[in-house]
């Protein structure tokens, strides 16, 4: 038979699998370490499956019941695949001070390269609190986590998608405000009016213009994704069936123990193809998604009268409006 022929990325992918492997262990209970080992098991099936979205809660559990570097790399890795680029670029960041305590040079070179890779993309959100409002001592949340003050009127790094700023002062009515944060690299500003006694009605502040992503854009973004996985589904495809002839035949492949190596072989070939064609198709994908022009679009701000769900308290809230024109 010929020999096989295998894409450059295909090495790539093989020596991610190997920083998979090997994860430390702290102290704690045997069974402990063995839930861990298995949530961390599925959570590798999954990931190479490109089931993002069930795997980061598996690797999540596990480095939480037995916490170690590798686990973490896996954790950051899904998130970065997931399009949690502010969780992924934070873990990234921990499993280099973790690597540097273990002395491990290359997963501290791997972790530095995403964390390199991720901060261009980084979305920020400012929430900026007046001073005489601060002075009040309030207690501002963000996705219902609180954020301390030294966070406030700081650009802090977000995962892309809705979230919801609140605000709770004594002698005022409750105010919250959503957001919608998905222009990677962009900071996106919050500011929180001083908040008194309830009024009936605000005034609503001009349009100002900002630029934002077309359907177009979201639609090749898209499909690169789909093309992607598709290249990582069949590239693993591709190493599956050349590592079964590799398991079943002599290296010149002239003697083979199964009747089937030579349609293994076949099919690698074709898997390898495949991998490497939708890797092309979705790379041009998504360099012509970001080619396009942004589009301009229509942000007003406007403080009207709201109720709180308990139906008891009326307050003020501030709402976010964007439309493209």
């Amino acid at each position: 038979m010929g020999s096989l022929v295998r894409p450059v990325w295909t090495s790539i992918l093989i020596a991610g699998a190997a920083l998979w492997t090997g994860v430390a262990r702290a102290d704690g209970s045997e069974t402990d370490r063995q839930i861990a080992q298995s949530l961390f098991d599925d959570g590798r099936a999954l990931l190479e499956a490109g089931r993002y979205a069930e795997a980061c809660p598996k690797f999540a559990e596990s480095q939480r019941l037995d916490p170690g570097g590798g686990t973490l790399l896996n954790l950051a890795l899904c998130h970065e695949l997931e399009g949690k680029t502010a969780s992924a670029w934070q873990e990234f960041r921990d499993a280099l001070s973790q690597a540097v305590r273990d002395d491990r040079k290359d997963r501290q070179e791997l972790a530095s390269a995403h964390i390199a890779a991720l901060g261009p993309k980084l979305i920020r959100l400012t929430v900026n609190v007046p001073e005489a409002l601060a002075a009040r001592e309030p207690e501002v949340t963000l996705d219902r986590s609180r954020l301390p003050p030294a966070a406030w009127n700081a650009a802090i790094p977000i995962d892309p998608g809705e979230h919801r700023i609140a605000v709770v002062v004594s002698g005022a009515p409750r105010w919250e405000t959503p957001i919608a944060a998905i222009e990677p690299g962009q900071t996106y500003r919050v500011d929180v009016p001083m908040l008194a006694a309830a009024t009936s009605a605000g005034p609503e502040t001009g349009p100002r213009e900002t630029r934002g992503r077309s359907t177009a854009f979201w639609l090749l973004l898209g499909g690169a994704g789909l093309a992607l996985t598709t290249s990582v589904i069949t590239g693993l495809a591709a190493l599956d069936a050349n590592g079964y002839v590799n398991d079943n035949c002599l290296p010149e492949r002239d003697f083979c123990r199964v009747p089937d190596a030579a349609d293994a072989a076949s099919r690698a070939r074709t898997f390898a193809w495949v991998s490497t064609a939708t890797l092309v198709v979705g790379a041009g994908a998504a360099v012509v998604a970001f080619l396009l022009p942004l589009q301009k679009q229509n942000i007003s701000a406007a403080v009207a009268p709201t109720t709180a769900i308990d139906g008891k308290l009326d307050g003020v809230s501030f709402g976010v409006r964007i439309g493209a024109f």
